[in-house]
């Protein structure tokens, strides 16, 4: 009883809940498992039907029937299922047939009720295609309303399928008349061509003038062809919007081709600029221009103008009254050069400038306002000044006429210093002397002293030229005096005094003075040196018959020095030559001939002074100096470590000896040499140090077996006739210069100075013995009057030794002044070497710059060392090996630099030299720049 009392009252909440369009609530016994009733029975579980029933219920309570639907009977059919299906849930008799029925029916009424929708649903469709035609591409033209429209259409997407959804709708859509009208007074493309339109409309009332006709009649076409249409706001499509804007771009590019262009607004633009420009530069100091002709222009521009709307005649009346102001100013001042002109009480400009160097290239008239205004300007002639000849000035004189409204006269004068020092040469077309330069005299005449040179066509007396030539391109005719001879020192001094008088090229009085000399000096030094791979210098060796200073014309043809230490065979071994000025540079061949002894011959080419005293004959000789040098001796002992041999080329050595350690082998210049020790069973063969020079190259070899050893040298000496750059390296003439410092006195030998000369400078040397850089001459500053004759020879290397002999003015005394001079070049100075190899392989990283390497070698008891370097410079080099370093030493041609290089040996890994071994016997000593040395393993070969 109780359980039926229960469901009944559930059935009735169920259906008073639907009614409410509310969801009844399941029940317990419904929603779960049956229960069991009072009575102990079952109870059945509900059919399908009515659960499909039950859920189309609970669906339709969903439905607000209080929203305002569109279908009013769709609404009525609805309640009238709805009801329907809730008293056929509530009688638990009712069949499925019918349950089913009433679920069909109830299903139908709601879709029915919600497609037709809400009055606001409906509302929203017909309204979002007008607004949506407002966005996309079109939305560029309401770029400030179109925010609040997009915002607007997105409330009317989102509001929900609901009475509050229907309510944000309604409110919405109240809002949109306003929102459109907003649109369209944010349209740019309606708003563009209206505002262009009205533009067009008033710059073709203006009825300007144009050059190009073409331009206004552009515009007034593009005006004519707007389609009423696009003015008219009620039409917001994105195809009349576009139509507007490309309208409005039509206008607008016409207009822009015609505005600012018309003829008056051009000739008015101009006007102003010029009168503004005006106006600027006098508000910058108020002192541009004067009062009483600034005040009309500035109360003009002053006065209200509206240029842009200004038609024809007010832009022509305008532009009138602007250049007749602009052209009434008066400049303030005017200058010239940073001179300010002075005006006279005629109002004429007058000024005389400092004094100038050059020329002004472009006379110009500045005024205050930075106007100018070009000058003629007319030259005076030149007049000479006291300070040197050919420098004097020009008078010039500039006029013309202001071009502001006071058109003031203008004068100014200025002196222009004019022409360059004039000097004087001897015009026979060599370097005889140095310029001369003039001096001024009380009574206004100028006067050079000069030195120049005698002897022409083999005749010492001869002058080369009697003509003076001026550097300003005048020349004088000379009048040659007496020749006056004297024999100083071993030579014979010829000299002829030349005088010339006459004027410049501007007329002043000149008056020229050289000293001609002709000195025959014959003499002739032939000095025998030698140099090792590591001396600085040379040293000198004494030949029997060979003196300094010896006539030429006395000299012998064989000459012998005495025989020389066996050692020495290896060295460098020259023949220095000084020679005075009638010798020419001999050329010396060095052959070579048994146990390495030198033959040097000299071929020397020189003048002898004939019986007259003054002709010259040329004449030569060729002079031969033998250089013996000591047998090698002989060695006693130690024979267990005797070679059985030694060869050259795969033959056996000149003069070979078991007991003799010491040979000397030449060959030719590039003759490719393979020396070759032979030795015998159980000898171990080790080469030691070498040297090289250019020409020469001494190799070591020790020899060890059984605790006994020797020690053999092989020296390969290069016959040749190619001179190192210190062989033949020879100093240019060396030109002395007439310094203007008066002469002490006429019997004065001393010289005013020594130096060099480089680039056209003249460096004075505080010392007798100095450096001379590269390019540079020897040179020296004498007193007027005083003649100096050079003398040179070699002292060593790079190293010359000059006398200059200078005889007094007045001819009655001469002496010398000996000069100790370094010729610095690139070549003779330099000592570096160009490359390294060991065992073959290149020093990872080398550089002539660097000092030191660590190198790994095979064997560090044998390794070979190749070092390069360029021979022809005259650079010479040592090598000195241990089994732990190698050093090199490099020396200069000039003695004067020396470099180091050291190789740092260790024993090297497997993964150092991979699969490869050593150079074995090798021994590379190439006369070709590239010298080397290893310690072998039982003989050592040799590439010399």
């Amino acid at each position: 009883m109780t359980s039926h009392v229960t469901r009944a009252t559930a059935m009735l909440v169920a259906a008073a809940s639907l009614s409410a369009g509310l969801s009844a609530p399941a029940m317990a016994d419904e929603t779960g498992a049956p229960t069991t009733p009072d009575n102990g029975t079952t109870q059945p579980a509900p059919s399908k039907p009515r659960e499909t029933l039950q859920k189309a219920v609970e669906q339709a309570g969903k439905v607000d029937r209080t929203r305002n639907w569109k279908d009013q009977d769709a609404l009525t059919t609805f309640a009238s299922a709805l009801t329907t299906a809730q008293a056929k849930l509530a009688d638990q008799t009712t069949a499925d047939a019918d349950l089913t029925v009433a679920e069909t029916a109830l299903t139908a009424a709601q879709e029915r009720l919600v497609k037709a929708g809400t009055v606001e649903q409906d509302a929203r469709a017909q309204k979002l295609p007008e607004l949506e035609a407002y966005t996309g591409d079109n939305a560029k033209y309401y770029p400030h309303a179109i925010g609040e429209l997009n915002k607007s259409i997105t409330n009317l997407k989102d509001a929900t399928d609901d009475k509050t959804g229907d309510q944000t709708i309604e409110s919405e859509i109240g809002k949109l008349d306003d929102l459109i009208a907003s649109l369209k007074k944010d349209n740019t493309a309606f708003n563009r061509l209206t505002a262009a339109k009205k533009a067009a409309d008033k710059e073709l009332g203006r009825n300007l003038s144009y050059k190009d006709f073409d331009v206004k009649q552009t515009l007034q076409k593009a005006v004519n062809d707007v389609d009423a249409t696009l003015l008219n706001d009620a039409d917001q499509t994105l195809a009349t919007n576009q139509k507007r804007d490309s309208t409005a771009e039509t206008i607008e590019r016409a207009l822009g081709n015609m505005k600012d262009k018309g003829d008056e607004t051009v000739a008015y633009r101009n006007a102003l600029k010029a009168a503004q420009d005006k106006q600027k530069i006098q508000q910058k100091d108020g002192k541009a221009y004067t009062s009483e002709s600034y005040k009309p222009l500035d109360d003009l521009l002053k006065a209200d103008f509206n240029a842009d709307d200004a038609d024809r005649d007010a832009l022509s009346e305008r532009t009138e009254k602007l250049n007749q102001t602009v052209e009434g100013l008066t400049v303030a001042s005017w200058s010239i050069d940073g001179k300010t002109l002075t005006r006279n009480d005629a109002g004429a400009l007058s000024a005389t400038l400092d004094r100038k160097t050059a020329a002004l290239e472009h006379p110009t008239l500045t005024g205050s306002d930075g106007s100018t205004i070009g000058l003629t300007d007319t030259a005076e002639p030149f007049t000479q000044d006291d300070g040197q000849l050919g420098v004097g000035h020009v008078t010039h004189t500039l006029a013309g006429t202001t071009a502001d409204g006071a058109k003031a006269a203008v004068n100014v004068t200025y002196d222009v210093t004019s022409g360059t020092e004039t000097t004087v040469t001897l015009d026979d077309g060599s370097k005889t002397g140095a310029a001369g330069k003039f001096t001024r005299n009380e009574d206004g005449s100028w006067t050079a002293n000069l030195t120049g040179m005698l002897g022409k066509d083999l005749d010492a007396t001869a002058a080369t030229s009697t003509t003076f030539k001026l550097s300003d391109g005048t020349t004088l005719d000379g009048t040659l005096g007496e020749t006056v001879t004297t024999t100083p020192n071993g030579t014979t001094l010829l000299t002829r005094t030349l005088t010339a008088d006459g004027k410049d090229s501007h007329g002043t009085p000149v008056k020229a003075v050289a000293t001609l000399s002709y000195t025959y000096d014959p003499r002739i030094s032939l000095t025998l040196t030698h140099k090792s791979g590591t001396a600085e210098n040379g040293q000198t060796v004494t030949v029997d018959g060979l003196t300094a200073d010896m006539d030429v014309n006395a000299l012998g043809s064989v000459y012998s020095a005495g025989v020389q230490e066996r050692g020495l065979t290896g060295d460098q071994w020259e023949l220095n030559v000084k020679h005075g000025a009638n010798v020419s540079n001999p050329t010396i061949a060095v052959t070579t001939s048994g146990e390495g002894s030198r033959i040097l011959v000299a071929t020397i080419r020189y003048q002898r002074l004939d019986a007259d005293g003054h002709t010259l004959v040329n004449d030569s000789k060729i002079v031969r100096v033998n250089v013996p040098f000591a047998a090698a001796p002989k060695v006693i002992g130690n024979d267990k470590a005797a070679l059985a041999g030694i060869k050259v080329n795969g033959q056996d050595i000149p003069g070979f000896s078991a007991d003799k350690v010491d040979y000397t082998i030449t060959a030719g210049k590039d003759e490719r040499v393979k020396v070759s020790p032979v030795a015998r069973d159980g000898q171990t063969v080790v080469a030691g140090d070498s040297r090289q020079t250019a020409f020469t190259t001494v190799q070591t070899w020790t020899v060890s077996k059984d605790g006994e050893s020797r020690t053999y040298t092989v020296t390969l000496v290069r016959d040749h006739t190619e001179k190192t750059a210190d062989e033949k390296f020879t100093p240019v003439e060396p030109a002395g210069q007439v310094s203007k410092a008066e002469n002490p006195s006429d019997d004065n030998t001393a010289l005013e100075s020594v130096g060099y000369m480089l680039d056209g400078a003249y460096h004075k040397s505080d010392s007798d013995e100095f450096t001379i850089p590269e390019g540079g001459i020897l040179s020296w500053s004498s007193y007027a009057g005083q003649v100096v004759q050079p003398t040179v020879e070699r002292d060593h290397g790079m190293t010359f030794r000059y006398e200059l002999g200078v005889l007094s003015k007045d001819g009655t005394k001469y002496a010398t002044r000996v000069l100790t001079v370094t010729y610095l070049t690139a070549d003779t100075h330099r000592a570096e070497l160009t490359g390294i190899k060991v065992d073959g392989r290149d020093v990872a990283g080398f550089d002539p710059k660097t000092m030191e390497y660590d190198v790994r070698v095979d064997n560090p008891e044998r390794y070979v060392v190749t070092p390069s370097f360029d021979k022809m410079t005259g650079m010479s080099l040592t090598v000195h090996k241990t089994a732990s370093q190698a050093v090199i030493k490099v020396t200069s041609a000039d003695g004067l630099t020396q470099t180091t290089y050291t190789l740092n040996i260790s024993k090297a890994t497997l993964a150092d030299t991979g699969t490869g071994v050593g150079l074995g016997s090798l021994i590379f000593l190439l006369a070709a720049g590239a010298v080397g040395s290893l310690l072998s393993r039982r003989r050592g070969t040799a590439e010399m």
